[in-house]
C-alpha cells in the first residue's frame, strides 16, 4: 500500500482486540452523530446519487491468488481474490451494484481493493486499488471502472500507466509497480477525475475517455498523500497521512492551483485520511488517529473529524472515532464518514452521518450508535419457510457461498422456482409437508423465484459478495 500507511496495519494487526467497535452509552431524542449504513466490509469512498442514494466502495478481504510480482515486506507480499464490492445502501443495509471487483490483502493483514466512488451525471466510477499483478490479481489492473450498469468496464489502467510513467523518486523500500490508489474527487462541472496515489506520491487526473495525466508528483516530500477534494474554484486540495513516528500535528493539506504549483494551506493536523469542502468553501478532515511517537502509533477510537478555522488552527466536529476513512457531505448538509480503516472483514463497517451544526464537538460514546441489524447477510445456512399464507421471509439478503433451505411448513404440498429473470434456474419439484430444499448461491445477484404450487406467493434473494 503506501509507503507508511501499512504499518497502521502492522501495528493493529498484533491487538485485534482494538479494532471493535467504541462502545455507546446514552442515547438522544435527535442524534447529530448517528449511523447511516451498517454491515459493510472494510467501507472506503461514497457518493450519492441524484436521488439522495448512498454508493460504497467495500476493500473486500482479499484472496488466496499469489502475487507474481514481488512487493518488498513489510507491505507485501500480496495474495488477491476478487471480494471487493461497490454496494447501494437500501434500510441502512447493503444490496450489491458490482461485485468481483480486485481485492488483495498484505502482508500486515490490511485490504485493498475498491477504495472510492464518483457519479458524474447517470455514471457510477468506481477507484478498484487491488488490481494488477502485484496484488494477486493479473488479470485486473488497478484502475478506474465504470460500474453503473452492474457490470465493470475499466476506463483507466492505472496500473499499466504508472509502471510508463514513474515519479521522480520512487520509494526505494516498498515499492507498489500497481500503486496505491487511494482516494478519488471531481469537480462541479464533472469534467474529469481526480486521484491521489499514496505509494509513489502523486495526483492524476482522469479524463473521462480515459486519457491519463500527473498534475503533481509529491514523491519528494514523503508525506504519503491520501485524500483529496476539489474546490468551488477548480482548485484541488490533498491531505497526507504523513510517515512514522506520525508526530500529532505533524500532517498538513495542500492546495493544487490550476497552474498545478502547490502551496500548504492547513497545518497542525494529524494523520488524514478524508477530505471534505462544504457550500461555504470551509475544509473539513478525518484524522485515523490521534498521535503518538511511539508504537503502536495507532489507537482505536482516538479518531475524529476536524474542520479548518485558520491556516494552522482546527476545531473538532467529532471525537473518539474508530479509524475513521472517507468524509463526504451528503445532499442533506450532513457529513457522512466510513470507518473503520481495518478489521471490518465480518462486515461490521459503517458509515456515520454528522449534523456540523450541532454544538461541537461530538463525542461517540456519548451517542447510541448501535448499528441496524443487516442479519441476513450473515454467512451461514439460511431458512425460508413455505406456508400456505406466503413466503416466509419473502426477501432476505445473504453473502455469496450460501446455502440456502426452503422448508413445506404448511399442510398443503409447496415448491420453490426461479423466475425466468433470475440468473439462476432451480425448480425444487413439489414438496409434501416437512420436506426441504437446499439451493446455494455462489454469486452475487438479484435471484427472484416463486411458488410453483402456488403462483402468486413471491420470494426475492439478494447476493452480496462474500466477507
Amino acid at each position: 500500500m503506501s509507503r507508511i500507511w501499512t504499518l497502521v496495519f502492522l501495528m493493529l494487526a498484533v491487538s485485534p482486540g482494538l479494532i471493535s467497535p467504541a462502545h455507546s452509552r446514552a442515547q438522544t431524542d435527535v442524534a447529530p452523530l448517528s449511523v447511516a449504513a451498517a454491515g459493510l466490509i472494510n467501507p472506503r469512498g461514497f457518493a450519492f446519487t441524484s436521488e439522495g442514494q448512498l454508493i460504497v466502495a467495500e476493500s473486500g478481504t482479499g484472496g488466496e491468488t499469489a502475487a507474481t510480482e514481488d512487493v518488498p515486506a513489510p507491505t507485501g507480499p500480496y495474495t488477491g481474490g476478487p471480494t471487493g464490492a461497490v454496494v447501494r445502501i437500501a434500510a441502512s443495509c447493503p444490496t450489491p451494484l458490482a461485485a468481483n471487483l480486485a481485492s488483495a490483502r498484505g502482508a500486515g493483514g490490511e485490504s485493498i481493493g475498491p477504495s472510492a466512488v464518483v457519479i458524474i451525471g447517470d455514471k457510477i466510477y468506481a477507484l478498484v486499488a487491488g488490481g494488477g499483478a502485484a496484488h494477486g490479481n493479473p488479470d485486473q489492473p488497478a484502475g478506474i471502472y465504470d460500474v453503473t450498469t452492474g457490470s465493470p468496464v475499466l476506463l483507466a489502467d492505472l496500473s499499466g500507466w504508472l509502471r510508463t510513467n514513474p515519479v521522480a523518486n520512487p520509494p526505494e523500500n516498498d515499492f507498489d509497480p500497481d500503486g496505491s490508489w487511494y482516494s478519488m474527487a471531481t469537480d462541479s462541472a464533472g469534467s474529469a477525475l481526480w486521484v491521489v496515489e499514496s505509494n509513489s506520491e502523486q495526483v492524476v487526473r482522469v479524463d473521462l475517455d480515459g486519457a491519463i495525466t500527473r498534475i503533481a508528483d509529491l514523491s519528494a516530500d514523503n508525506q504519503v498523500p491520501t485524500a483529496i477534494a476539489i474546490g468551488p474554484d477548480g482548485a484541488i486540495y490533498v491531505g497526507h497521512l504523513t510517515s512514522a513516528p506520525f508526530t500529532a500535528g505533524s500532517a498538513t493539506v495542500i492546495k493544487i492551483g490550476t497552474d498545478n504549483k502547490t502551496e500548504t494551506v492547513w497545518s497542525g493536523l494529524t494523520m488524514i485520511t478524508g477530505l471534505a469542502i462544504d457550500r461555504q468553501g470551509t475544509l473539513y478532515a478525518s484524522e485515523l488517529s490521534g498521535g503518538r511517537d511511539h508504537p503502536p502509533f495507532f489507537v482505536p477510537g482516538t479518531g475524529r473529524i476536524v474542520r479548518q478555522t485558520g491556516a494552522d488552527s482546527l476545531e473538532e466536529v467529532a471525537t473518539l472515532l474508530n479509524l475513521p476513512t472517507t468524509i463526504q457531505f451528503g445532499p442533506d448538509a450532513a457529513l457522512y464518514v466510513s470507518m473503520p480503516a481495518v478489521g471490518a472483514d465480518t462486515g461490521t463497517g459503517v458509515i456515520l452521518r454528522v449534523e456540523t451544526g450541532a454544538p461541537l464537538p461530538l463525542r461517540a460514546e456519548d451517542y447510541d450508535l448501535t448499528p441496524p441489524s443487516c442479519s441476513g447477510a450473515e454467512q451461514g445456512p439460511t431458512l425460508i419457510k413455505l406456508s400456505d399464507l406466503g413466503i416466509d421471509p419473502a426477501s432476505i439478503t445473504i453473502t455469496a457461498g450460501t446455502t440456502v433451505t426452503w422448508r413445506n411448513t404448511g399442510e398443503f404440498e409447496h415448491s420453490t422456482k426461479a423466475d425466468p429473470s433470475s440468473p439462476v434456474q432451480w425448480d425444487s419439484g413439489s414438496l409434501i409437508p416437512g420436506q426441504e430444499f437446499v439451493q446455494t448461491f455462489d454469486q452475487p445477484g438479484t435471484y427472484p423465484y416463486f411458488d410453483g404450487v402456488f403462483p402468486d406467493h413471491r420470494g426475492t434473494i439478494e447476493v452480496i459478495a462474500g466477507q
